[in-house]
């Protein structure tokens, strides 16, 4: 797994390759010579709900589309939106449904170290956006969803 930050030139030039990996070795005239592959968004459901389950004792409640809902033995609700390699939210909800944090990285906030950012109290006040430092991928985002 690898992720980076560009600037928007760069970012859109990125954006038309395979993968972050792919962009780099182009950008820096190395051949990819079919090393790196990406992962399918089936190989990529089926991994995050395994991890779900087994390092976070989660139940899978359902898959729909790149959408897994998942919830710990505690009640707490996770959901787990992946729409593309690129684009991610955690969503947390409390036994009661109500919505307590939020991980995203949908580019409506100004962070310092952006565009991914933790919706710290969205029920009270959704201006409390701080940086989240996370990934995108549960797997690495451990700490922060644990």
């Amino acid at each position: 797994m690898m992720g980076i930050y560009l600037c928007t030139e760069h970012a859109a030039e990125a954006a038309s390759q395979p993968s972050s990996f792919h962009y780099l070795c182009r950008k820096f005239g190395h051949s990819v010579s079919g090393v790196a592959r990406v992962a399918s968004k089936d190989f990529i459901l089926e991994m995050t709900g395994e991890f779900l389950k087994t390092q976070l004792g989660c139940r899978i409640i359902k898959i729909a589309g790149m959408t897994i809902t998942a919830e710990r033995p505690s009640g707490l609700q996770l959901i787990v939106r992946l729409r593309d390699n690129r684009t991610y939210a955690y969503i947390f909800k409390d036994k009661n449904g109500i919505v307590i944090a939020k991980v995203d990285n949908a580019d409506h906030h100004q962070v310092e170290y952006g565009p991914d950012h933790i919706h710290v109290s969205p029920r009270t006040n959704n201006n409390d956006v701080r940086s989240s430092f996370t990934y995108g991928f549960p797997m690495l985002d451990v700490k922060l969803i644990r």
